[in-house]
């Protein structure tokens, strides 16, 4: 291997570690310097997602290969979907693992399989230092967000994690693999054809339809528009126009399977019209890129003047991913999966037309404040994970209380029986002891809004009598009486309503009311 070459692995190498090693930071010290009293669920960065994870895969360690909805108590049909979160806590038991800790494994993992994607794919467009340079644009970059913290709504990159890898790495372990098999995907593209490539091109997308669907139709429409785009100049256009069938025609019966269940399955039918993702405005986009963004614009001038290139893939993604985050769908903003990908290709590519422009040295030393200032997003969302883990941040944290009873819990029901508890700790039961809540999520509890009201009225009210009805008309077999739900309200007695103790973990206590789990 030329010394080149092994220079480059070895920086490759070294820059996806230490990658990785500041997303470990914010979870090693709510692990490790968790408060006094206070147990990490495993969980940091947007809680009421991260739970829903956690409660897939407890479905898969209790041997479940079909999903149904943790967060709502309405009995329904399972259903194939998820599958990627369902086989984690299938590996969680196989390898006697807890599920916080498969859960980072398996993203630390996707995380490396993404980033060297991405250095595979910028190999395609840059060479040497500007391939470095693209990369960490790529890997790193964000926007504005910083400078302000607490705006309503916040800027993209500080809570759309899908459309920036270093959030996407930070944050679950399916937006990596997706970003990745899409980077993947646009390399294939770019090269030559072949049986190989279209065996690959297959594999990439069946793999997206399982780990992150939404992300297949994005990056098969930038694949067939640059192939179209191609055909028009008289390019080469049946080696993308081959990859995209193959990943299509790989993909489509997960795809196929999704929308019929989506329809046919009530209660999934009932979270579907509920889960709205819609794209924040054009210029809150502007500013989650930011300077990203201004680097990118010109990249892309510089991009058509030189037309055609291989650059021109990343212009017509820029292009896909703008018009279908505005299409009138109900899940629009998902179409900036990935989108960290051309905006960081064409920032690299305006840089390296303003270096071009001064001395080497000269340009190195802008790089570095240009990465700098690109950066600190993600370094923000770094402090933001340690100052919560620190902080001993109540959507993240149960007290040692609550864990116990959490595992008398499950010990109780074994996962089975819905349950009523505080709508903060309603969103951590299922995860941590398999049972359905009458609430605990906002998109993945069924009348979501009303049954939240219903839940705090329970525990606030003084009247037993509506207790009893809430109680009979949700199906509740467990109650959770702790400090947070002695928050909510007074005059509530466990045994006036005839429940049964179950266990008392300090200051925390589980009640049975009788119905059977």
């Amino acid at each position: 291997m030329p010394t080149h070459e092994r220079s480059e692995h070895l920086w490759i190498a070294l820059c996806i570690c230490a990658l990785l090693a500041l997303t470990v930071v914010p979870y090693a010290v709510a692990w490790l310097g968790a408060p006094q009293g206070r147990v990490f669920t495993g969980v940091l960065y947007n809680p009421w997602d991260g739970h829903s994870y956690l409660a897939k895969m407890r479905q898969g360690w209790d041997g479940q290969w079909l999903f149904h909805l943790p967060f709502t108590e309405e009995p329904h049909d399972g259903a194939f979907i998820f599958t990627f979160y369902l086989l984690l806590g299938h590996a969680a038991r196989a390898l006697d693992l807890s599920l916080p800790l498969t859960f980072h494994l398996a993203r630390l993992l996707a995380s490396a399989f993404m980033f060297a994607m991405l250095w595979r794919l910028l190999g395609r467009l840059f060479q040497g230092t500007a391939r470095r340079r693209a990369f960490l644009l790529t890997a790193l970059g964000a926007g504005l967000g910083w400078l302000f913290p607490t705006a309503d709504p916040l800027l993209p990159d500080l809570w759309i994690p899908e459309a920036f890898a270093f959030y996407s790495a930070l944050s679950n372990p399916h937006f990596p693999p997706a970003l990745g098999l899409m980077a993947a995907l646009a390399d294939l593209a770019l090269g030559v054809g072949g049986r190989r490539r279209l065996l690959g091109a297959a594999a990439c997308g069946l793999v997206i339809s399982v780990a992150q669907p939404l992300a297949l139709p994005v990056i098969l429409a930038v694949v067939g528009a640059y192939a179209l785009a191609q055909a028009l100049r008289r390019r080469e256009w049946r080696t993308p126009l081959g990859v995209a069938l193959a990943a299509g025609v790989a993909g489509a019966p997960v795809l196929a399977y999704d929308l019929w269940v989506y329809r046919a399955n009530p209660a999934l039918a009932a979270w579907s019209s509920q889960n709205v993702t819609v794209s924040p405005p054009a210029w809150h986009w502007l500013g989650g890129y930011g300077l990203l963004a201004a680097l990118a614009g010109i990249g892309l001038w510089a991009a058509l003047r030189h037309s055609p290139s291989p650059l021109d893939l990343a212009a017509v993604w820029l292009g896909v991913a703008a018009v279908g985050m505005y299409v009138p769908f109900a899940l629009q903003r998902r179409f900036s999966i990935g989108l960290a990908i051309p905006v960081g290709i064409l920032a690299a590519m305006g840089f390296g037309a303003l270096a071009g422009k001064v001395k080497p040295r000269m340009g190195n030393a802008l790089f570095v404040a240009v990465q700098g200032l690109v950066s600190l997003s993600s370094v923000f969302l770094l402090v933001l994970g340690i100052v919560g883990a620190i902080g001993g941040e109540p959507r993240v944290f149960v007290s040692a209380d609550e864990a116990q009873a959490l595992a008398a819990l499950r010990d109780a029901g074994g996962g089975r029986g819905v349950v009523a508890a505080s709508p903060a700790l309603s969103t951590i039961v299922p995860g941590w002891a398999g049972n359905p809540v009458v609430y605990g999520h906002p998109y993945e509890t069924i009348r979501s809004e009303e049954k939240k009201a219903a839940l705090e009225q329970f525990f606030a009210q003084a009247d037993d009598a509506a207790r009893r009805r809430f109680l009979a008309e949700h199906r509740v077999a467990f109650v959770v009486w702790g400090p947070r739900e002695q928050a909510m309200g007074s005059d509530f007695s466990p045994e006036r309503l005839g429940l049964r103790l179950v266990a008392r973990c300090g200051a925390v206590e589980v009640w049975a009311t009788g119905e059977r789990p």
